[in-house]
């Protein structure tokens, strides 16, 4: 299944000071965990219930380790991190410097992986996705922003719920 984009109108003007159509993904629905857990079990020797505990504690135990300043990498999904987003409201002196001036935030880096003239050749969760137009049914191979020219098989999704 594609993933679907339509146009939206800009709110800022470009340096000529023309609003511009940029494309955006067209979110159709939510994955619960119990529907992941269903999926995962029917590729795994796990139970739905051994799943979904698994993941209902992933939070939990991601936490610890976040919260004490180390990410987590779950391999072939990615890195998580915490990180301090201060927003332009900085000090001029160092020793000045709070945190409770900053937003913690949760940054995710999916996991890719280099070819060998360094380039990215694949990048998780998105790796052979391709991109259709809401309103048209051509599938959009040459702008799916995979870095790798799309061109892998896409395992056929759920239908997601409306």
């Amino acid at each position: 299944m594609p993933i679907l984009y339509g146009p939206v109108l800009s709110t800022f003007a470009n340096k000529d000071g023309k609003k511009l159509y940029n494309p955006r993904v067209k979110h159709r629905g939510k994955a619960t965990t119990e529907e992941l857990a269903g999926q995962i079990a029917k590729r795994c020797s796990l139970t739905v219930g051994d799943v979904k505990s698994a993941l209902d504690e992933l939070p939990d135990v991601m936490a610890i380790y976040l919260q004490a300043s180390q990410s987590v990498t779950i391999d072939g999904l990615g890195t998580f991190r915490i990180n301090l987003r201060s927003n332009g409201r900085g000090s001029e002196d160092p020793a000045k410097v709070r945190a409770n001036r900053s937003k913690l935030v949760v940054c995710f880096q999916p996991a890719f992986t280099r070819n060998e003239n360094g380039g990215v050749g694949k990048r998780s969760l998105i790796d052979g996705a391709k991109c259709m137009r809401l309103d048209s049914d051509t599938i959009d191979d040459d702008n799916t922003g995979t870095g790798t020219g799309g061109g892998s098989e896409i395992p056929e999704a759920p239908e997601p719920m409306v």
